[in-house]
């Protein structure tokens, strides 16, 4: 298990080293942007439910949600 470890990590370095550059990219940000679109569908669906609530508290969670993206 160890030595299949070691090889899959000399692997993967050896792809980021030597592969292409867009390739390379696509295979390090995909896991961001998958994270980001499932935060952002939560937000939306957050959004919508609080926005039955009023218009007051759906802006507080607006301003929630803003601050989040600022800080990340």
């Amino acid at each position: 298990m160890k030595n299949l470890k070691e090889k899959n990590n000399l692997n993967n370095r050896e792809a980021i080293l030597n592969d292409s550059i867009p390739k390379t990219l696509f295979k390090l940000f995909w896991p961001i942007m998958v994270g980001k679109t499932m935060q952002v569908l939560y937000n939306l669906a957050d959004t919508f439910w609080v926005g039955k609530l009023g218009t007051d508290l759906a802006a507080e969670i607006r301003k929630g949600e803003f601050k989040e993206i600022n800080i990340f």
